[in-house]
């Protein structure tokens, strides 16, 4: 969540559980990791949960079993990477958008509102998201993780909220901000696996940014 510094919020951190990057010791060795990360996202996004095994990995990756568990001993620790890896892309958009110093905090977010609205519409984020959705159900481990990116999400707007409409009560923001991250992620219900939403809703995205602008800036509730 963004925190306070003499009075002002300042941009929220990724947790922990987000930050940990997957290196190795080589060249080579990070060129290996980064290819695993790569399939396994790849595997879990169009084959779906059941494909997304460390063998299977191997496969795709032509690398033994053992080469493999060398760099990620255990299920979880892959998944925490690639989640990792998943995440760092939001926070380097976020962080290019709130060192835009020429913008304003409004047209800041609407930059960081447009870039979320074009990745809902990536068949493989759709795929991606909706395959964890869907272990976060049966998952605690995956659930944890899951809470930990959007409560990271959440924060950014959170940032935003707080700056445009500073008489805003924490609780209030916190709750702006889910809306508004849910109403962007619930998009993705209308277009699975395609990358432009049908005719008849040409300018929900417009819409979209428009109504989490207005709320942003809309009085406390009494």
């Amino acid at each position: 969540m963004c925190r306070m510094t003499a009075n002002r919020p300042t941009p929220p951190h990724p947790p922990s559980s987000l930050t940990d990057v997957a290196t190795a010791r080589t060249a080579k060795g990070q060129a290996a990791v980064d290819r695993i990360l790569q399939a396994a996202i790849e595997l879990l996004a169009h084959e779906g949960q059941a494909a997304l095994s460390m063998r299977k990995i191997a496969e795709r990756v032509d690398m033994g079993l053992s080469a493999v568990q060398r760099h990620f001993p255990t299920w979880e620790a892959l998944f925490r990477a690639m989640m990792t890896r998943v995440t760092a892309e939001y926070v380097r958009v976020f962080d290019a958008h709130l060192n835009e110093t020429k913008a304003s905090r409004q047209k800041q977010f609407e930059n960081v509102l447009g870039h979320l609205l074009r990745e809902v519409k990536r068949p493989v984020t759709q795929s991606l998201f909706a395959q964890v959705w869907a272990l976060a159900q049966s998952n605690d481990y995956v659930r944890t993780i899951m809470q930990d990116m959007y409560a990271y999400e959440r924060g950014v707007f959170e940032f935003f909220i707080a700056e445009l409409n500073p008489v805003l009560e924490k609780k209030d923001v916190a709750r702006r901000a889910a809306l508004m991250l849910s109403q962007i992620e619930g998009l993705m219900l209308l277009i699975p696996q395609q990358t432009r939403f049908p005719a008849g809703l040409a300018g929900i995205e417009q819409l979209c940014i428009g109504n989490i602008i207005a709320l942003a800036h809309a009085p406390p509730a009494h």
